[in-house]
């Protein structure tokens, strides 16, 4: 009985976090495309440079986080290393929580790879 709790809890886990990787990924692609129509000819802003890269690498983590969680964890590195270093730059007045978007993809995608091992292991003793 609690092999079958563990599982569907594991589950859930691994479903809302995906739903949540997903739901970030689409908001990036969204805000992307809104920003791109409402540019001028110009230079392509920084942000705009660093959402191309990572609205794809988001849709692939969301994509592949039940077969392959790695995928998801090497991705959410990569933005935690990409905001420390300031690639990404540092919010500003009226963005204040901007980041809060990758933070909260970066919590998914933990979550979506201890799930992921989580569910190999009850996999593993169950055989």
């Amino acid at each position: 009985m609690a092999s079958n709790t563990r599982r569907v809890v594991t589950w859930l886990a691994l479903i809302s976090s995906s739903i949540v990787m997903l739901s970030i990924a689409l908001f990036k692609v969204f805000w992307l495309l809104m920003g791109t129509l409402a540019l001028d000819n110009g230079p392509i802003p920084r942000i705009y440079a660093i959402n191309l890269i990572q609205a794809p690498a988001y849709l692939a983590s969301a994509a592949t986080a039940w077969k392959w969680p790695w995928v998801a964890e090497s991705v959410a590195g990569l933005t935690l290393i990409a905001i420390f270093t300031k690639i990404i730059p540092p919010p500003v007045f009226p963005y204040e929580r901007y980041l809060s978007y990758e933070y909260a993809f970066i919590i998914a995608a933990n979550v979506a790879f201890l799930a992921g091992m989580s569910l190999r292991r009850i996999k593993m003793k169950s055989v």
